[in-house]
């Protein structure tokens, strides 16, 4: 499977777009902001997540 590589504002628009098409969001009418992502250094385990960043 190939997958697609997407530059920070990329990501940012396609999360955006994917927030808002949820049932919930568009019938109450709210906007999300969603930040432009941040490159994280890799763990241990040489992964790029931030756990705290969902607060």
């Amino acid at each position: 499977m190939i997958r697609k590589t997407l530059n920070a504002s990329q990501l940012q628009q396609e999360v955006n777009r994917r927030i808002h098409r949820l049932q919930e969001i568009v019938e109450d009418g709210v906007k999300i902001r969603v930040p432009r992502p941040q490159l994280q250094e890799a763990d241990k385990d040489r992964l790029q997540l931030e756990h705290d960043s969902l607060r």
